[in-house]
């Protein structure tokens, strides 16, 4: 050969290994890149779609809470404005109405009522000594303003210095003149309990604030701030027309983490639930992802560019090409021995087509030149599933699902198969290519996980299953129902928790260490 031409086909090969190379490094970018956001979308929109769904709960609360506030009042003003005028029975009337509304109302912790020159006359609470709260912005608003509705105001100190969020309502003489005023206290703790128990992460918040963006109770707790007016809250009254719902991202002035809010105003209130969910938290489960991606990329990557210096390397020494090759298809059958899958290819013109040497053992075939007829295949298939394969080869498409072998050859395997097409230039398909692996021990190991877990779940005997230490991992419903536990009580808690007072610590201790000696 011409050692011009020589080293112009070398030259060919090497920018045609570079343009493959390149071409593979752009595709892994590109398909990182477009991963990595699609995650990251896909991640935003499972929280904000949670959090939406959370504001609409704690609204949808706060409206049946206020609801029942708002109806207690108004029925204990009727109720005061038909008692009898007798002294005595009004007031023990007036207090056995409170007392219930108070039992039925778990989170108000008082109800009061002022008359009309704010002189405590009726209490719940029955404190001893007199109040007057003329001076309360509640009292006045009442007072000078005769439509105003039900008025929500909070924190409020009360004169003994306990915080209390109140709920008032004016109290009309039957002329229409003012006659006083309903409060309920409501009890902040019962709020801080149930906001509480709601999980928003570490750096996450849950709050409850007045339209105009007052503070009103924050969960984790912020006493210096609650009642006060906000700048990272926005002023929802803002706008004519301002939105029931939505989200904004700000830093918050109380403990300085960026948060995305998400707020719901509370129907006919001028309350607004709010849930802050921590940036960082937020998108802390794609740069998990995110770090996994970018690690395979890169390993991919340096796989690439090893193996195109490698290539490259390699181009004047073509002798070795034919021994590389060879070793790799030695690779490949031990490797699709080791794994049971054999690999094939058949074309859908002439019928012909190659098998791996796995392939014959797979079907317990004699290893020939040319592989079977497709019918001797089949014969080695279940009756059931021969059409499945048929459909497969008639269209010349894609398949992945599950054979079996034909029972009267022998005892019954199972197979797991693939294929695909491949296509001409003109985008036919001219022929399938696929693979056939041995699922047997694999379908047999998952028949006895579900045997075992069936067990498990069905037995009428309890089980109870810790690890090396001891620690509660799993109990089955048998146990629950025999312990009175349930497993959210017992996951993570020590086993020696289950003791009960029948035996003395040396039977305790004798048993401690048989499981640990023997396993049982």
């Amino acid at each position: 050969m011409n050692p011009l031409l020589a080293n112009r086909d070398e030259r060919g090969i090497t920018l045609l290994v570079l343009g493959f190379a390149g071409l593979l490094f752009v595709g892994i970018i590109a398909n990182l890149v477009f991963e990595l956001v699609q995650a990251r979308d896909h991640v935003i929109t499972q929280k904000t779609t949670s959090a939406r769904v959370l504001v609409k709960v704690l609204e949808e609360q706060a409206v049946d809470s206020v609801f029942a506030v708002d109806l207690a009042m108004q029925t204990t003003i009727k109720a005061v404005q038909m008692v009898p005028r007798g002294p005595a029975d009004s007031k023990r009337l007036i207090n056995e109405l409170l007392d219930s509304s108070i039992d039925n109302l778990p989170f108000i912790r008082a109800i009061w009522l002022l008359d009309a020159d704010g002189k405590m006359i009726h209490d719940s609470q029955k404190l001893p000594g007199s109040y007057n709260l003329s001076d309360r912005a509640y009292f006045r608003l009442h007072r000078d303003h005769p439509d105003h509705g039900m008025h929500i105001e909070g924190p409020i100190i009360s004169k003994l210095g306990v915080p209390f969020i109140s709920f008032s309502r004016r109290i009309n003489r039957p002329d229409g003149s003012f006659g006083g005023v309903i409060v309920a206290a409501l009890e902040p703790k019962y709020l801080r309990r149930f906001y509480e128990s709601i999980k928003v992460g570490r750096d996450g918040m849950v709050a409850l604030v007045r339209t105009d963006g007052v503070l009103m109770l924050r969960m984790p707790i912020a006493n210096l701030v609650e009642g006060k007016r906000l700048t990272f809250l926005p002023d929802f009254r803002a706008s004519p027309s301002p939105p029931e719902a939505g989200s904004y991202t700000a830093d918050s002035s109380i403990d300085h983490i960026r948060r995305r809010y998400f707020y719901q105003r509370v129907s006919g209130r001028p309350l607004v639930v709010v849930v802050g969910l921590g940036e960082e938290e937020l998108l802390a489960d794609w740069y998990s992802m995110a770090r996994a991606y970018i690690a395979v990329s890169l390993a991919f990557l340096a796989a690439l560019a090893g193996l195109s210096y490698l290539a490259l390397r390699e181009l004047h020494k073509r002798y070795g090409l034919n021994q590389a090759l060879h070793n790799s298809d030695d690779a490949l059958k031990a490797a699709q021995q080791l794994a049971l899958i054999g690999s094939w290819r058949l074309d859908l013109v002439s019928r012909s087509g190659q098998w791996s040497q796995q392939m014959y053992r797979l079907l317990g075939l004699p290893v020939a030149d040319q592989p079977p007829p497709l019918n001797v295949f089949l014969q080695q298939i279940h009756p059931d599933d021969r059409h499945l394969v048929e459909s497969a080869v008639r269209h010349g498409m894609n398949w992945s699902g599950e054979l079996r072998s034909n029972p009267a050859l022998g005892p019954q395997r199972y197979f797991h198969s693939r294929s695909t097409g491949v296509h001409d230039a003109a985008g036919n398909v001219t022929a399938l290519m696929g693979t056939l692996q041995d699922v047997t021990e694999r379908r047999q190991s998952d028949e006895k996980l579900d045997l075992a877990a069936r067990v498990f779940a069905c037995t009428r005997d309890g089980i109870v299953v810790t690890d090396a230490a001891s620690t509660i991992v799993a109990v089955n419903p048998a146990f629950e129902r025999i312990t009175q536990y349930s497993e959210a009580d017992l996951l993570g808690c020590n086993i020696r928790m289950l003791r009960s007072n029948v035996h003395d610590s040396e039977f305790y201790r004798q048993l401690w260490e048989t499981i640990a000696r023997d396993g049982h």
